[in-house]
């Protein structure tokens, strides 16, 4: 057995007795030096034999490797960063390797060192203000001093932060400046409301914002008659209103439309003969037998002279009692000037005289929408669609927008459920209707 034993001994130092435990060769022993490192515990193996018994994160034969490199307490197996400590293990982008040793945190493909957001993904690197944080992580993008959070145009650097509409959209990102509907790149006063984009001198600049509205080359802050061209600015009675467009040309006190001596002051309006021209300025005061040239009905005996329309033609001779342009006999307003014979309902009757404009059962004296389209059903007691009740730019009656499309889209369903309720549409049209509401995209 002797001869045998070295041989057995060597054999079995080889062999791993336990986790962490290590058999080491016969001939060290565990006395006088503990030949076990870092704490390990030294077992004795056989008469001059020993094994280590190795503490947490150390191995090997005297416990001399470690199972932990960087003293983490993670093992080099588990541990995302074996070589940095990094207890919390920490790995942003799901990666398998920890922020701490990772070379590309956010794995947009630009290593960190070179990453201006190095932590969040943004393989465009862009930066709108070039201030080497990426869009993608800086808190004020466009670099004008005011966080994106707060920024009413976080992409636009407006440090003024103008806002013309109040819409929470600065001027200098906002489609619409003014707020009116139309966009500034067709909108002829982009920093004036004007919806409508009246332009009477069809000069491309709106009214609400042209200096010179009537583009008689006369500034309107000047102008004796800034809506209408009168270039020459000829003032009669110098009352400061320009002929073209003074009610009382000649300051007789008498309005022009019944005066009978328009440009001759006669604020008595004698007139001998009731011909209808004022004594002042007729070359015949006795009527019949009024020469030609001054008679308003030359070649019809008219001693009265009517002129309902006052242009200088009798009624008993004149073929346009209104003096709009369109002869009696075709006229759709004979006693009213309406020269465009605007017919909405397309009744015969014009709209200048017709009691019921839009042909809707509600005369115009209670119509709040006297020109709603033909066949549209309306309620009863305003007169107006449901369009027109509830319009996509906001609530009827105001300039502001809809809060919110759900307050558009209960408005809409409302104010259909009253028609359903007046027996103006059935059930269904209203749930066309409303749902019709629901996918559009007013008061978004």
């Amino acid at each position: 057995m002797r001869s045998k034993f070295p041989l057995f001994a060597s054999l079995l130092a080889m062999l791993v007795l336990s986790a962490g435990a290590l058999w080491a060769p016969i001939g060290t022993g565990c006395s006088p030096t503990n030949p076990c490192l870092h704490g390990g515990s030294c077992s004795t193996v056989g008469s001059s034999g020993f094994t280590c018994t190795c503490t947490t994160g150390w191995t090997g034969t005297t416990c001399n490797i470690s199972t932990d490199t960087d003293g983490d307490g993670i093992l080099n197996a588990v541990d995302n960063c074996p070589l940095v400590a990094n207890p919390d293990q920490a790995d942003r982008d799901h990666d398998g390797i920890g922020d701490a040793c990772d070379l590309d945190n956010d794995n947009d493909g630009v290593l960190d060192i070179s990453d201006n957001c190095p932590f969040v993904a943004n393989h465009d690197q862009a930066d709108t203000d070039h201030d080497g944080i990426g869009d993608a992580c800086d808190p004020d993008v466009d670099g004008d001093g005011i966080p994106n959070t707060a920024d009413n145009c976080p992409l636009v650097a407006n440090p003024g932060q103008a806002d013309t509409d109040h819409d929470g959209i600065g001027d200098a990102c906002d489609t619409d400046i003014d707020g009116d509907g139309i966009l500034n790149a067709t909108d002829n006063c982009p920093l004036v409301a004007n919806p409508d984009q009246a332009d009477l001198d069809h000069d491309g600049i709106g009214d609400a914002c042209d200096s010179d509205i009537d583009g008689d080359g006369i500034p309107n802050v000047t102008d004796n008659c800034p809506t209408t061209p009168n270039p020459d600015q000829a003032d009669l009675d110098h009352d400061g209103i320009g002929d073209a467009c003074d009610a009382d040309v000649d300051g007789d006190g008498i309005p022009n439309a019944t005066d009978n001596c328009p440009l001759v002051a006669n604020p008595g309006q004698d007139d001998t003969d009731h011909d209808g021209i004022g004594d002042a300025c007729d070359p015949d005061v006795d009527g019949d037998g009024i020469p030609n040239a001054t008679d308003n009905c030359p070649l019809v005996s008219n001693p009265g002279q009517q002129d309902l329309d006052h242009d200088g033609i009798g009624d008993a001779c004149d073929g346009d009692l209104d003096g709009d342009g369109v002869p009696n006999s075709v006229d759709n307003c004979p006693l009213i000037a309406n020269g465009d014979q605007h017919d909405f309902d397309g009744n015969g009757i014009g709209d200048a005289c017709d009691p019921d404009s839009d042909g809707d059962g509600v005369p115009n004296a209670a119509d709040l929408c006297p020109f709603t389209p033909l066949s549209q059903p309306v309620d009863a007691a305003s007169g107006c669609s449901i369009a027109q009740l509830c319009p996509c730019a906001g609530p009827r009656g105001t300039t502001q927008a809809w809060k919110n499309h759900g307050q558009y889209v209960s408005c809409v369903a409302k104010t259909s459920q009253s028609f359903v309720e007046q027996g103006l549409i059935g059930s269904g049209e209203k749930d066309d209707i409303t749902s019709a509401a629901g996918q559009s995209s007013c008061g978004k």
